[in-house]
């Protein structure tokens, strides 16, 4: 690894390490149920990424190595602790549940976006952060409504 982008490594391992660790205190029967929306919510964030790869929304300095490992440790730190913690701590309750989402979804759409230029982790082209907003919130609509679906009972699945 470069020397240039330790610091910026350091960061998103930090990162991933520290939302797993929030982890040890999470209920282990709350993992079977939130895990398929979970797992749900991780295909969203790489179907964005492979956007932004396209779109050129952001871009990540360093070879595909340092860009993989900042992907990842994003994606498999805060994105599944967040919908962990968040579905667990708000399902059921639609309101809390977006009034969370709003909050989260405005602190990295437009706080968090000016800490990963320092750290050198991304850096935001062609995206501005009311498209962040809207896309993590428009997520977190498809990931309530995924979960209250898979949810529901077998016999009342053939309801709907």
């Amino acid at each position: 690894m470069a020397a240039k982008y330790r610091s910026s490594s350091i960061f998103t391992l930090l990162v991933m390490v520290l939302s797993w660790a929030s982890l040890i205190f999470y209920p282990k029967e709350s993992v079977r149920k939130y895990l398929p929306v979970t797992i749900l919510s991780g295909y969203l964030v790489l179907m964005t990424d492979a956007l932004a790869i396209a779109f050129k929304w952001w871009t990540n300095k360093g070879g595909f190595k340092i860009r993989t490992l900042h992907e990842f440790c994003f994606l498999l730190g805060p994105y599944v602790a967040g919908t962990l913690w968040i579905f667990h701590l708000t399902f059921g309750k639609l309101g809390r549940y977006l009034f969370t989402n709003l909050i989260m979804d405005s602190l990295l759409a437009f706080s968090l976006k000016k800490l990963f230029p320092y750290f050198k982790v991304f850096k935001f082209v062609h995206f501005k952060p009311i498209y962040i907003f809207f896309l993590s919130f428009g997520s977190s609509i498809i990931l309530y409504v995924f979960q209250v679906f898979i949810g529901r009972p077998t016999r009342m699945r053939s309801f709907f």
